[in-house]
């Protein structure tokens, strides 16, 4: 018998603490029934299948980053909640393939996605214009969490040294800083042009209506 009263919402938790465990390649129906105390086809009284786990995984993923505080100036709250969503991306490292290639299909992901629109609408952005800066705000945030999730050890810098010899002169100058260089400063900086492309283009609209409304 399981430890704990069975819902949707402990079998989702369950669920992401195994992945963040075990990792995500390890999750299976029957892993998790052994984990909660249950067989295997119990679970399906709280998940229509594997692929409805998966999703319910997700929104309790995007469900943990705080809801921003809307009203401010659109570039302020848009990188507010970046931070936030990366900070929570980081806290599950083995599931981010989930963020990365799941399709947002339920209730509390959408409102994650519904948030970020407004958020672009309410700046300006027309409707496809505000699903690409969506699309890039998230690929960007989700794309560096993948990248500096990984297991991989930086090269150290007598390695980087090494590695580039004098055929590469400025990437051997800048060894030292690369074998110090801090992810998180970096998602900043890469924040920051995501956030400024987007104003410039926002911007660059707006005098092409202004041409547009004199001729």
């Amino acid at each position: 018998m399981s430890k704990i009263p069975l819902s949707r919402r402990t079998v989702l938790e369950a669920a992401l603490a195994f992945i963040d465990r075990e990792g995500l390649e390890a999750l299976s129906m029957r892993k998790l029934g052994d984990e909660l105390g249950v067989e295997a086809m119990s679970l399906y009284r709280y998940v229509a299948k594997k692929s409805d786990l998966l999703d319910g995984i997700h929104e309790i993923i995007i469900g943990q980053i705080p809801a921003p505080t809307l009203g401010g100036h659109w570039r302020t709250d848009v990188r507010m909640l970046g931070q936030a969503f990366r900070r929570v991306l980081l806290d599950h490292p083995r599931a981010l393939p989930l963020l990365a290639n799941r399709p947002v299909i339920t209730a509390g992901s959408l409102q994650f996605v519904e948030i970020v629109l407004a958020m672009f609408r309410e700046a300006g952005f027309d409707s496809d214009q505000s699903i690409s800066a969506l699309h890039t705000f998230h690929h960007y945030v989700v794309g560096h969490c993948l990248l500096h999730a990984g297991t991989t050890a930086p090269l150290s810098l007598p390695e980087m040294q090494s590695a580039t010899g004098d055929s590469y002169p400025h990437t051997a100058r800048a060894a030292a800083a690369l074998a110090e260089h801090d992810p998180g400063r970096e998602f900043e900086f890469g924040l920051d042009v995501v956030l400024a492309g987007l104003d410039a283009m926002l911007v660059r609209g707006v005098a092409q209506l202004i041409e547009a409304v004199r001729t």
